[in-house]
């Protein structure tokens, strides 16, 4: 049968279907003509009575206004659930109902259907299958479902889940009830010839698959014939293919990845980065110096990378993340099994990908650590196992607080080191003679110097601050033992604590309000923040010495009173004393003040050196005459060639051919969709779109004007709530305008924004 035929209403469409089908039911179906009904409203009742016997079934809107290749209306017109078929009246109010909802828009009803089904039982699971992108035209099937049960939550927009499932695969290695769903769904394209279809479905607990509706996928029908399917296939596999070389030395095993775990790429450089982003973050953080700094503070050593790519996309190895936050002193058997652990828990909740410090890894000895190792006992675990753990996380956290000065006065040591290094490199940007290897060298020294005096520190103090965090979090969540309910401090204690610690951040509101009052100038407010960039390792982007602002009059409103005293030492001796932790309240309280604040002075002082080379990446475009657009094309290894005596000339050519070689691959690379998590091989092809679990930041609801800062760069965002792709040190200036609120797309739940 030509496929244009059997595309009807509603009714027709799955009548026509009936004897076509044998990998999906259509439920015993009654189709009822507007006009017959009209005029014989009883009799029409009672032949849908005489045929569904007291069934419970579903009166569904068939109307000529559906379902067409030009428009579906998916939803527009009424449908009725639950009705009782041996009640003349429910039948007669449900298909009023359905009649009068076509009114809206359809003059002459006598010619409409209204379709009468048994209503199918024991649902698993119902929703609907779009058999390509519906935003792209993709070659993906698009599977929006609810578990609930219910067979219209989806449909009717009130609920649901979704997954992608790549066109090619083979639905034989898919698990029940995908698999049963895909050869459903398979059976009626090749009826319709390959037609793009919107089907809508249940599947009950036999994993038998109910069809409810076929209409043309309108979407991609306007957008027939638009796409490579081979082409993307086969970017696709290769995607594949690359990540199945990365292999972890922990459990030898394909890696679990994460684009937001730990040091969160996606909010960092984005997932889709260019290859100089991408390699200067490898080179300064990823590749070694991320864990040389923890290392130090008692947690396990890895000479492994932590950062690997697939297509395109920066993904972090959980199984090095989780293995590294497991403390030096804890038995190597038994880092392993938590190692193993901390998979199961996160393949069990997707959503903690981004919070895996908080949420999944044991990271550190806080007021709630006795309570929340209790689980492992459930895991297989044994008590001497958990106690061997928390002891050793109690050792690590105790070093800390104890040793916090002696270990930050290093880390200020090897930061001044790095300070004299980007001072002596900088000179090179103010001199006209300068030459491209001095450049190239200065840009070499400043990558090491990053390596060794910058990055190391700035993850140690890292750590110890998201211990502080840990403390202060866990103090209200945590009780006195015999008072159930009750916490050691409320979330309004720690806050205004929390005020009262001076970082960067308010420093800088108070210079740049400064600043938009004149009170300094712009070249002291330079001095100080002229560094900073809206994208951090990101060459297109302007610094600030090099934006125009317009500051105008800035404001804070509306903030947490900030009180030092608002943990009371009374009580946090208590707290310290049920942890059964040796350290004094004076003491603490340094550890998380000082560990807090120095996070952010030594991000913000790392970020200078860092943002001091691609200025000198910028003097060597615009010595070779290669834009800044262009120069984002090359890997940081690029700048090593000058070691060859590579002249000008040759070196900006084999430059450009790599610029033009990489722009092509990028290209290719980000048509194809890859998850945030990737758990094993079959990751890549089927991609469950899960809801995302936010990171909120306080506990206060606002309501306001949107600004979308990337659209609107210029826009006056006071009052309003601003929304960014991804946090970043260059945003600073927003608190500054007494902003409602601030929406960032990836932010982990320590984030620097």
């Amino acid at each position: 049968m030509e496929h244009r035929k059997l595309i009807s209403t509603k009714a027709d469409t799955l009548f026509a279907l009936r004897s076509l089908i044998h990998e999906s039911v259509i439920e015993e179906m009654y189709i009822l003509q507007v006009g017959d009904y009209h005029r014989d409203k009883i009799g029409v009742c009672h032949e849908i009575m005489d045929q569904f016997r007291g069934r419970r079934i579903v009166v569904r809107s068939s109307s000529t206004a559906e379902d067409s290749f030009q428009r579906s209306n998916a939803g527009h017109y009424k449908s009725i659930l639950d009705v009782d078929s041996s009640s003349e009246q429910e039948i007669i109010d449900a298909v009023d109902a359905v009649i009068a909802s076509y009114r809206r828009d359809i003059h002459n009803l006598e010619e409409e259907q209204v379709l009468i089904q048994c209503q199918a039982r024991n649902v698993m699971l119902g929703g609907v299958v779009f058999t390509r992108d519906i935003q792209s035209n993709k070659p993906y099937y698009l599977i929006n479902y609810d578990e609930t049960g219910s067979t219209d939550s989806v449909t009717s927009g009130s609920a649901g889940r979704m997954m992608k499932i790549v066109r090619n695969i083979k639905a034989e290695g898919l698990p029940s009830p995908w698999k049963e769903l895909l050869l459903a769904v398979r059976e009626l394209e090749h009826i319709m010839d390959g037609l793009a279809l919107d089907i809508e479905f249940a599947i009950d607990r036999d994993c038998q698959v109910i069809l409810f509706q076929m209409r043309p996928l309108v979407a991609s029908y306007k957008q027939a014939g638009s796409y490579d399917d081979h082409a993307f296939f086969e970017l696709l596999e290769d995607a594949g293919s690359m990540y199945e070389r990365h292999k972890n030395v922990i459990t030898k095993e394909p890696m679990m990845m994460s684009d937001m775990a730990f040091w969160n790429p996606s909010e960092i450089i984005g997932s889709n980065p260019r290859p100089l982003d991408y390699s200067l973050y490898r080179a300064i953080i990823t590749h070694r110096a991320w864990n040389q700094g923890i290392a130090r503070i008692g947690f396990r050593k890895l000479e492994e990378d932590l950062m690997h790519r697939v297509g395109n996309k920066p993904y972090i190895c959980l199984e090095y993340a989780f293995y590294s936050l497991i403390p030096q002193a804890v038995d190597e058997e038994l880092a392993l099994r938590l190692v193993r652990y901390y998979q199961d828990a996160l393949r069990h909740n997707l959503t903690a990908h981004d919070k895996i410090e908080f949420e999944i890894v044991f990271t550190s000895y806080d007021f709630g650590t006795e309570n929340r190792t209790r689980c492992l006992l459930e895991h297989g675990f044994t008590e001497d196992d958990r106690q061997d753990l928390t002891e050793k996380l109690k050792e690590v956290t105790m070093a800390a607080i104890l040793q916090f000065d002696e270990i930050l006065a290093e880390d200020m040591t090897s930061l001044q080191k790095l300070e004299e290094l980007r001072k002596k490199e900088e000179r090179l940007l103010r001199n006209q003679q300068a030459d491209i290897y001095q450049i190239l060298r200065a840009v070499q020294n400043l990558r090491a110097g990053l390596q060794h005096y910058g990055t190391p520190q700035f993850a140690r103090q890292a750590r110890m601050a998201f211990m502080a965090r840990a403390f202060l979090r866990s103090l209200t969540e945590n009780g006195p033992a015999d008072d159930e309910g009750k916490t050691w401090f409320s979330q309004e204690d720690t806050d205004a604590f929390m005020q009262s610690i001076s970082t960067v951040s308010t420093e800088f509101e108070k210079d740049f309000r400064a600043f938009s009052m004149d009170e300094i100038s712009r070249a002291e407010f330079n001095e100080k923040y002229g560094h900073l960039r809206v994208g951090t390792y990101d060459i297109r982007t302007e610094r600030y010495d090099q934006m125009n602002f317009r500051p105008g009059p800035s404001k804070s409103k509306g903030k947490a009173e900030a009180r030092e005293d608002a943990l009371n030492p009374g009580r946090l001796a208590e707290a310290l004393k049920e942890a059964g932790l040796q350290v004094s309240v004076e003491q603490l309280l340094h550890f998380i003040r000082y560990a807090i604040e120095q996070r952010e002075y030594f991000k913000f002082e790392f970020t200078k050196s860092l943002s001091m080379v691609l200025e000198l990446i910028r003097k060597l475009g615009s010595i070779l005459e290669i834009r800044t657009m262009d120069l984002s094309w090359l890997c940081v290894d690029d700048f090593k060639l000058y070691e060859s005596g590579c002249d000008p000339e040759n070196l900006k050519k084999l430059w450009m051919k790599l610029i033009t070689k990489r722009r092509r691959l990028n290209h290719d690379s980000r048509l194809i969709l890859l998850p945030e998590v990737i758990l094993s091989g079959a990751s890549v092809d089927v991609i469950p779109v899960y809801e995302a679990r936010p990171n909120f930041i306080t506990a206060k609801t606002v309501e306001g004007e949107v600004v979308l800062l990337d659209e609107e760069p210029d826009a006056d965002i006071t009052g309003k709530i601003v929304v960014v792709p991804k946090a970043d040190p260059g945003y600073e200036w927003i608190f500054t305008k007494n902003i409602k609120g601030f929406i960032t797309k990836y932010g982990g739940a320590a984030s620097h924004m």
